[in-house]
């Protein structure tokens, strides 16, 4: 991560809480070791976990994993991410950024776990 330039890091987070709610594949301790490693970057963690949820409520199939992952990551359920990325999606524009990032901005500060100032 550390190899990229640090403009781009809450990006990746966000790419890593994506990955790791629609795909899965972690144990309850790897994603507590991704959450701790986020750092700072919870909050981008989190937003990707919600992307995922988002992804998969509209598919109509949460696996069990992508749940599992939202609670680990993001701090509530899969319909609550979704129900809050669908929410924020209606948010004005910003003058100078794309509707896409207003989006993630949106999302991101209403997800940031609680834990996010000990980071």
């Amino acid at each position: 991560m550390h190899a990229f330039a640090e403009q781009r890091h809450g990006d990746l987070w966000s790419g890593v809480g994506l990955a790791a709610t629609f795909a899965g594949g972690s144990t309850p301790s790897d994603l507590a070791a991704i959450r701790h490693s986020a750092g700072q970057h919870l909050g981008d963690l989190a937003q990707g976990t919600a992307f995922a949820a988002k992804a998969r409520s509209h598919a109509g199939y949460v696996p069990e994993h992508s749940e599992v992952a939202m609670w680990a990551l993001g701090d509530r359920s899969v319909a609550d991410a979704a129900r809050l990325a669908s929410d924020v999606v209606s948010v004005a524009a910003e003058p100078g950024l794309p509707a896409y990032e207003v989006w993630r901005r949106q999302l991101r500060t209403h997800l940031v776990p609680a834990d996010a100032a000990r980071a």
